[in-house]
């Protein structure tokens, strides 16, 4: 989705942070209802960082991004093309379940294509949505094979041997039926043995036809990526800018590759290649031995590009192909390794922002890997490491957000650490040990209870609100319980009902720019606590009721902003 917003803003890769924030908001004004939030949501998404912190619940980004485009539908009929489902993460392909599913009346069209791996991980993807259609296209026959091939050459009559052996090897699959037909253009005639078996082999055939140079400029390209540039061609194969173009205009009259109507950097030609497996056999041919440098060139040209957010993943890729190819070599590089693991931490981070837990815990692992045990970031790294690991339910989150804990506090940024607390009462709430997450809350609040808001202290108060609506403790453990049972609900729900009163003073959701609809939202989550804490006396308090009239609002109007679940709504 980054590619088609950024498509739709008019952002280019080399837009400023500010000219890209002002074309996004030209962009989102289209959308009437609520635009700035809509565009905190977006911010990320197109490799700005947020303004604000945003809350850690997909359902409200996806809220926020299914309410731009269905903005898009509104001013005219929109076409949403995905190619390659079965390569996309599980966040993407949970978005676009999302948008068909909620998408209101709007002329919109989503079009998504996969191979049938897709199914194997998501069996139902598609069932069960009244306005979804699958179409499962089957292999060629032989004649529509043949069919194919006769187009692609011009000729109505193939030789019965050549039409045999292509008819023979290719399976029904298309590609190859291409890839055929092009190989035989270029050779004029193939015989038995020089038949290729594979896609792979005809496209490494193919190939080998080309003069060292082409050959080394579609290597070059295959550094980058299935779509790459002029520049950062000629940047990775160290050649002049004019040869390079003349050279990558005859492979794309030899349908290798193909040049891009719209660049999405400003000043470059953008180019793409025709077919992933393509780009895969060009960089399988590489030398190993020069691909570190290859790579090395190919994030030094992203780089000059700017806004370091937005490319950090490339940037991460690349460096780190290149470190371990040089270690690979027996080469070590302190330089290399720096520049590594600064990258895998900012695409980390943006994954986190994005709700994409599994990829920023991949993400930050191979950053911690790399990075200093002495060195001064290392907790701050460790408590996003953790925080992603404690999202995806991964049991060694308990031990790194411990290690940040000590780390912030021995750095003295204790509203951090606090911040790490909060997240190990979580950690150990899920796992059943109540005693050992209440320890946890109760050190976080005392380090924030009497510092001036913040994010962190916003983090922490909303963790301990949610402990304390929550928590039915035994009458001898319980430090509330002193007037019996009544009075022990009353008690619990007065303390959360004080903590959530001042964490909505501060809270995203009651900042003014913020949906009016997810207002009585946080209202709730900060104070209507009674649904949760049995009841009793503490239904008597007006500010309570009050509480219960906003849950009853925000349930009626926050689920088109994705909150459709959770103590937050309840009333």
């Amino acid at each position: 989705m980054n590619r088609e917003n950024k498509a739709q803003a008019g952002i280019l890769e080399t837009d400023t942070p500010e000219q890209a924030r002002e074309k996004l908001r030209g962009a989102v004004a289209a959308v009437g209802d609520h635009p700035e939030w809509v565009e905190s949501h977006l911010n990320p998404l197109v490799g700005l960082a947020p303004e604000r912190e945003l809350a850690d619940d997909r359902r409200e980004a996806f809220a926020a991004w299914r309410q731009f485009l269905e903005a898009l539908a509104e001013q005219r009929p929109l076409v949403l093309v995905l190619e390659d489902l079965q390569w996309a993460d599980d966040g993407l392909l949970d978005f676009v379940d999302h948008l068909v599913d909620w998408a209101g009346d709007v002329a919109l069209l989503v079009v998504a294509t996969a191979r049938p791996e897709l199914l194997a991980r998501r069996p139902g993807w598609g069932g069960g949505k009244a306005n979804a259609v699958t179409i499962s296209l089957s292999s060629l026959t032989d004649e529509e094979t043949a069919e194919l091939v006769h187009a692609l050459l011009e000729r109505s009559v193939l030789p019965a041997e050549a039409q045999a052996m292509v008819l023979a090897r290719a399976g029904g699959n298309p590609l190859y039926a291409e890839e055929f037909a092009r190989l035989l253009r270029e050779r004029g005639a193939i015989d038995d043995v020089a038949m290729p078996e594979s896609v792979q082999g005809i496209i490494a055939a193919r190939l080998d036809l080309l003069t060292a140079e082409a050959k080394g400029l579609v290597q070059a390209a295959a550094v980058l990526g299935k779509v790459f540039w002029l520049g950062a061609v000629a940047a990775v194969s160290g050649r002049e800018r004019w040869n390079v173009e003349q050279e990558l205009h005859d492979l794309e009259r030899r349908e290798l590759l193909r040049r891009e109507r719209r660049g999405s950097v400003e000043g470059e030609t953008e180019y793409a290649f025709r077919h992933l497996l393509v780009r895969d056999v060009a960089y399988g041919q590489i030398p190993r031995g020069e691909r570190a440098g290859k790579h090395q060139a190919a994030a030094a040209w992203i780089e000059s590009l700017g806004r370091p957010e937005d490319h950090a993943e490339m940037l991460a890729h690349h460096y780190v192909n290149a470190l371990e190819l040089s270690r690979a070599a027996g080469l070590e590089d302190a330089d290399l390794s720096e520049s590594a693991r600064a990258a895998l931490r900012i695409a980390g981070d943006r994954a986190l922002a994005l709700n994409t837990w599994a990829a920023a815990a991949d993400l930050f692992t191979h950053a911690v890997s790399l990075w200093p045990e002495d060195d001064r970031d290392r907790p701050e790294l460790l408590l996003s490491y953790g925080s992603a690991l404690q999202q995806i339910g991964d049991g060694r989150a308990g031990d790194v957000l411990s290690e940040a804990r000590e780390g912030l506090v021995e750095l003295d940024e204790l509203e951090r650490a606090a911040r790490a607390d909060a997240a190990l009462s979580r950690f150990w709430w899920d796992r059943g040990q109540r005693d050992r997450s209440f320890g946890f809350r109760d050190r976080a609040l005392a380090l924030v209870v009497e510092r001036s808001p913040s994010p962190d202290k916003l983090f922490v108060l909303n963790q301990t609100a949610s402990s304390f609506a929550i928590a039915r403790r035994g009458r001898r453990r319980d430090p509330y319980r002193g007037g019996g049972a009544r009075h022990g609900r009353a008690a619990r729900a007065r303390r959360a009902s004080r903590l959530g009163s001042e964490l909505s003073r501060y809270s995203p959701f009651a900042d003014r720019r913020s949906p009016r609809e997810l207002r009585p939202g946080a209202r709730a989550r900060a104070c209507g606590l009674d649904q949760l804490t049995g009841g009793g006396a503490a239904l008597q308090q007006p500010r309570l009721r009050r509480a219960r009239q906003g849950g009853r609002a925000a349930r009626r109007r926050a689920p088109r902003r994705g909150a459709t679940h959770g103590p937050e709504i309840r009333g």
